[in-house]
């Protein structure tokens, strides 16, 4: 039997992203439409620490941690940096997911992670994929102890600015990959509407 998130991914998700991958024309339009505004630095620094403060202390222990919406991954990096100064945490190993809508993001997350754990002998194991977080999530409930995220918003409905450069075949397309990705967004998470 399939999945669900399969089925979701297959359905809702891949076919809208990959309309918007084909036709927007600059960074700008991609950005605007997925809703890829990165975190401030001063955000991420309160976030982190909050998280910190709350968090109970697991010694000698494997911590696993997501950021399913990673982008360049400066969350991931800056509870690392957190972490790495208090005592208590000395000698943990850190299992770290990161997953995130745009591939290149996700590659230069893992690298810079990757590179700061090592400068700084933290002991971990990454794993990183290009998935959709909203359809993937469901196979994952319970499975870390730290979600660290500020998950994106974007624009789910038809832009004006694909008309003029799509058939009326592209557009019914993008219209009805809209429409399937919102049905299941409110359905998926009602309370978010």
């Amino acid at each position: 039997m399939e999945s669900k998130s399969i089925f979701h991914r297959e359905v809702f998700s891949k076919p809208y992203y990959g309309f918007v991958d084909g036709f927007t024309k600059t960074e700008f339009e991609s950005t605007k439409i997925l809703g890829k505004f990165y975190t401030d630095y001063k955000v991420a620094d309160e976030l982190v620490e909050r998280v910190v403060e709350t968090l109970s202390v697991i010694k000698n222990k494997t911590i696993n941690i997501i950021d399913p919406f990673c982008g360049d991954g400066r969350l991931i990096l800056k509870f690392l940096e957190k972490i790495s100064e208090t005592p208590e945490y000395k000698g943990n190993f850190f299992k770290i997911c990161i997953w995130d809508i745009d591939n290149l993001a996700v590659k230069k997350a893992r690298t810079d992670i990757e590179e700061y754990c090592r400068k700084k002998d933290v002991h971990m194991q990454i794993s990183a994929e290009v998935t959709d977080a909203f359809v993937t999530y469901g196979d994952f409930l319970g499975t870390f102890d730290i979600c660290l995220t500020n998950p994106p918003w974007g624009l789910l409905k038809p832009l004006k600015l694909f008309n003029a450069r799509c058939s009326e075949q592209e557009l019914d397309i993008y219209k009805g990959s809209i429409s399937a990705y919102d049905t299941y967004m409110r359905q998926e998470f009602a309370i978010s509407q």
